[in-house]
């Protein structure tokens, strides 16, 4: 009998930490974020967005995740304006894109995928507050948007304006 209830512990114990690392490799997986124009001046080709990550572990938020988040929504969210700066529509046109391309994209957006070398995390202007259960991790990007948008029309993930209708 009390062997069934250590293995029952056991069981238990086993199970809660089998479930705690399916939900952390899922939120590492997941882009959960906000984005919206910094307003600040960003050299030609390039934009400055304001992203805030919304996790429920902040020491999970570091500069790679805030790059993957700001370079997926200038390509697939766009982002509204700011402080007198515009926004600006998606840089691939739509969501749908990513879908097209799964393949694609789920590397790109991996962690050490090479969606990070389009993005700049400006130093010093980290900000964080906590609302209920979650963090917003909030931080200053520069996303290259030039270089993105050539290298992915080079790929033929996103189309070009030379490309026909």
């Amino acid at each position: 009998m009390l062997k069934m209830r250590y293995l029952l512990v056991l069981l238990i114990l086993v199970t809660g930490i089998i479930s705690a690392d399916a939900k952390d490799k899922k939120e590492d997986n997941q882009l959960n974020y906000e984005i919206e124009s910094a307003g600040a001046t960003a050299s030609q080709g390039y934009y400055n967005v304001k992203v805030t990550v919304i996790a429920s572990n902040p020491k999970k938020v570091d500069d790679d995740l805030i790059a993957r988040c700001a370079v997926h929504g200038v390509l697939f969210k766009g982002f509204a304006g700011a402080n007198g700066h515009k926004g600006q529509k998606p840089l691939a046109g739509s969501a749908a894109t990513e879908g097209q391309h799964a393949d694609f994209y789920k590397t790109f957006f991996s962690k050490g995928g090479t969606a990070r070398n389009y993005a700049s995390v400006m130093t010093g202007g980290r900000e964080m507050k906590r609302v209920d259960k979650n963090y917003y991790v909030s931080a200053i990007v520069s996303v290259s948007k030039d270089q993105l948008k050539h290298d992915l029309e080079k790929e033929g993930v996103v189309r070009g304006l030379n490309s026909g209708f």
